[in-house]
């Protein structure tokens, strides 16, 4: 394992520290609720693009498992896609923004 994907791992598990640090809510209140929206609608859309199965049998759940089982779905794609096509810089990958470029697609 290099150093640069401990470093990716170290901020993703201080981000997790950080949430149950300050007490943060399953539902996030504190979230802008149309940035929210955008990243659900990210989600949805890496799912339908990446998993027509995930995609279709998900529609069977209720709206709010729908789009967490979607978003779960689009980080476990992102993460595997990191591993299978290597950056020369994975935290670039990881900082640079996201929401916008499949939605446009």
């Amino acid at each position: 394992m290099s150093t640069h994907s401990a470093s990716w791992e170290s901020k993703l598990l201080d981000w997790a520290y950080q949430g149950l640090q300050h007490g943060l809510s399953r539902e996030c209140p504190q979230a802008d609720g149309v940035l929210l929206a955008q990243a659900y609608d990210y989600c949805r859309a890496i799912t339908r693009k990446n998993s027509r199965t995930f995609y279709l049998a998900s529609g069977f759940l209720s709206p709010s498992k729908r789009r967490a089982m979607r978003a779960l779905y689009a980080f476990c794609r992102a993460s595997d896609d990191i591993v299978d096509h290597p950056s020369p810089s994975p935290q670039a990958v990881i900082d640079r923004p996201i929401i916008g470029q499949c939605i446009a697609a």
